[in-house]
């Protein structure tokens, strides 16, 4: 799963008690049947509203046995799965199941972070490793399978890829999920997934409109299978008409058409992703048009929506999308990071040109955001990579 090695849990259905829940999550996920011996605690994402009520139980039948919730099941020791797990909220859970007292223990997840000088980047990069900040890369035009992304991504010491869906190789009809599942199970790394930039879910003819919305309905099925948490989009213009004097955007010009469509679509993914706790985050683009802004703001009056924030393509611009991203700083889950030379020239490599990187990864790990180190060739991935390491 995206958060390595963790015991069995899983949500409560509706009208389903606490023991009848968590029998059956261990049941699909391990295999076994158990017995409940008693009541351990509870722990609250307090930003994302997610509640985890621990409980200790005892073996008393089945056999251990994978299933399309878990690619790997087996019996540890405490020791032995202390070392195993990587989520530092996971392991202390798992500590606090372990004392068996009475003492409520109360521990935060993430640090408050203000650090403004290459002097504290060690500091910022242990806080980053112990919030578990992940980063990832995109599928590049000079990797043709996703074998060689994965290979790429974990001889760089990266958690993810972000697979691109421009690609031929990334199309629903093409990806093959239980290869995926193997790759990602092989090289210890998970996906995210950048939706079609082309997509028109606001097109004024419906069927267009129909066939995108279906299509990334139809990618959020498959990315459920796969525990995906994020699907980035592009909030596109659309068409305009060019006059003597300036550009009419037809999204404009017909608004109250252009936000039907959207919650149109909104809705939609809405009801797909149910609570799989996935998102669709809208990237910014080549700066926010005032008339996208209101829809924005609806769209992200639904839990299945946040944003992306490419730092990148902000700086290009002269800064002109920050401060909407922090307006909505609450709705910020993701993030593209690279770095800009002259001005203009954006997707370059970690620490070769004039960004604030700093500034963008505490601001990553204060939202705990998922970041692509979004360059665009295998030696710019790799510079970014070693820049990461050296300075950490």
């Amino acid at each position: 799963g995206w958060r390595g090695w963790e015991y069995p849990g899983g949500l409560i259905e509706p009208g389903e008690s606490f023991e009848a829940a968590l029998k059956r999550e261990v049941r699909e996920e391990s295999g076994v049947e158990i017995e409940i011996t008693g009541f351990v605690g509870i722990c609250k994402n307090v930003e994302r509203n997610i509640v985890n009520i621990d409980f200790t139980a005892r073996y008393t039948g089945g056999a251990l046995a994978t299933s399309e919730e878990s690619t790997e099941v087996g019996w540890f020791t405490y020791e032995e799965a202390m070392e195993m797990i990587t989520f530092p909220l996971t392991k202390k859970r798992l500590a606090n199941m372990r004392s068996g007292d009475k003492t409520v223990h109360l521990f935060g997840f993430r640090r408050e972070m203000a650090l403004k000088s290459q002097r504290n980047w060690n500091i910022l990069w242990e806080r980053m490793e112990n919030d578990m900040l992940k980063f990832g890369m995109p599928t590049l035009i000079e990797t043709n399978t996703i074998e060689e992304c994965a290979a790429l991504c974990a001889d760089s010491g990266l958690s993810f890829i972000e697979m691109n869906m421009n690609l031929p190789q990334y199309q629903v009809q093409t990806m093959d999920v239980a290869q995926l599942r193997q790759v990602a199970k092989e090289y210890g790394i998970g996906y995210t997934i950048h939706l079609d930039e082309n997509m028109n879910v606001a097109d004024f003819n419906p069927d267009v409109a129909a066939a995108y919305r279906n299509s990334v309905i139809q990618t959020i099925a498959l990315a459920k299978q796969l525990e995906i948490p994020v699907l980035n989009m592009h909030m596109i213009y659309g068409v305009y008409f060019t006059l003597p004097h300036e550009k009419v955007f037809l999204f404009e010009q017909y608004g109250e058409e252009y936000r039907s469509n959207m919650l149109r679509y909104r809705d939609a993914c809405e009801k797909a992703i149910g609570d799989s706790g996935m998102r669709i985050c809208i990237e910014n683009w080549h700066g926010y048009r005032p008339w996208q802004l209101g829809v924005l703001d609806e769209m992200l009056e639904s839990p299945a929506f946040g944003l992306t924030y490419d730092v990148g393509h902000n700086h290009c611009i002269g800064g002109a999308d920050e401060p909407h991203i922090f307006e909505r700083l609450t709705k910020l889950y993701h993030m593209h990071l690279h770095d800009v030379r002259d001005g203009t020239k954006d997707h370059q490599a970690l620490g070769t040109g004039e960004l604030d990187i700093y500034k963008y990864l505490n601001l990553a790990a204060q939202r705990d955001c998922s970041v692509v180190v979004e360059t665009k060739t295998i030696a710019g991935l790799k510079e970014s990579a070693r820049w990461l390491k050296e300075h950490g």
